[in-house]
């Protein structure tokens, strides 16, 4: 009886080693599968990565375009309660521009007065029409980034059409020009 647990226990481990063995190709072949799929992803993570980066960069610009908005406003208000000002104080006042002389001393105090404010003013407008192109230029890089993989897909099965075709090379390189377009 002894000697048929024994036969009976070397059956058992060449059986365990087998499934041990099947077990494994398995797993191989699930790890080999998973190893496509993600390889078959990176490229659109790149491209989703890139969108990302450029969707961040233009809502930093949304948050500069807000604030040079602000100014602006602000600016304009200044300037219309400065000339408001002006104009009160001239009419309840009534400066003596007889001469040349005191007309340049009334035009100086007023020009020193509203300059600095329209400077402010026209720097903010400035730069909001400046953040506003790089918002424009950002988001168009994104819809660019999030595109590319829907075109390659497309170019590819042209591609396997007609095997003379350059349009994924062609694809690539106007992605790439339009992308490394530098945004400022």
């Amino acid at each position: 009886d002894g000697e048929v647990d024994e036969k009976g226990l070397q059956q058992k481990l060449i059986d365990l080693e087998k499934d041990l063995v099947n077990f494994d190709g398995q797993q191989k072949n699930v790890a080999s599968e998973l190893k496509k799929q993600i390889e078959s992803l990176l490229p659109g993570a790149t491209s989703a990565g890139l969108a990302t980066s450029y969707k961040n960069a233009k809502d930093e610009y949304a948050e500069k375009i807000k604030k040079t908005t602000k100014n602006f406003t602000c600016g304009i208000v200044c300037l219309f309660i400065v000339s408001a000002s002006i104009i009160w104080w001239d009419t309840s006042n009534k400066p003596d521009i007889s001469t040349i002389h005191s007309f340049l001393v009334y035009l100086s105090y007023r020009l020193l007065l509203i300059s600095p404010i329209v400077w402010f003013t026209s720097y903010n407008a400035l730069q909001n029409r400046h953040l506003f192109r790089l918002q424009e230029e950002y988001a168009h890089k994104k819809a660019m980034a999030e595109s590319f993989e829907g075109f390659k897909r497309q170019v590819e099965a042209i591609d396997s059409l007609n095997e003379e075709s350059n349009m994924l090379k062609e694809l690539l390189g106007s992605t790439i020009s339009a992308i490394s377009f530098k945004a400022s």
